[in-house]
């Protein structure tokens, strides 16, 4: 009967580090579940971080793509708007020599003008002096007479 005790006893103690294990390989379990779950929220936020930084760069590529084109828009106008302030700037040049021109074509034409004028009256002159002479001459030869 001491054997069949010892047995149970040992059967027992057998049982009894059999729970032990049991309950320490349960415990191991619920902390490996728990980390597990503990990581895959880590890597939740993580993917979720680099989502939101993937949205926010992908933003920001489309905001640089925009404010590119706005550039682009930009320049392309400055160039037309340059581009006609040469053509006024050539027009003005062209205004400025035709100007200059007509101003050498004014001044020549006064210069003709005043010379003809000084014709003229030198032609006045000369004629009314004819006029007298030939009144003088009438008149002589009316006294004459």
């Amino acid at each position: 009967m001491k054997k069949a005790l010892d047995m149970a006893s040992a059967y027992e103690s057998k049982a009894n580090a059999q729970k032990r294990l049991q309950s320490k390989d349960d415990e191991l379990h619920l902390e490996l579940v728990k980390e597990a779950r503990d990581r895959a929220e880590v890597l939740k936020a993580e993917d979720a971080k680099e989502s939101s930084v993937a949205a926010v760069r992908a933003h920001l590529e489309q905001q640089l793509e925009a404010t590119q084109g706005v550039l682009r828009m930009h320049e392309h106008r400055l160039g037309h708007l340059m581009a006609e302030r040469r053509q006024e700037q050539q027009g003005a040049v062209a205004e400025d020599g035709a100007i200059k021109s007509l101003q050498v074509s004014k001044n020549a034409m006064e210069a003709s003008l005043s010379d003809l004028k000084s014709k003229v009256d030198s032609m006045k002159t000369g004629l009314k002096k004819e006029e007298k002479e030939a009144k003088t001459t009438r008149a002589s030869s009316t006294l004459e007479r």
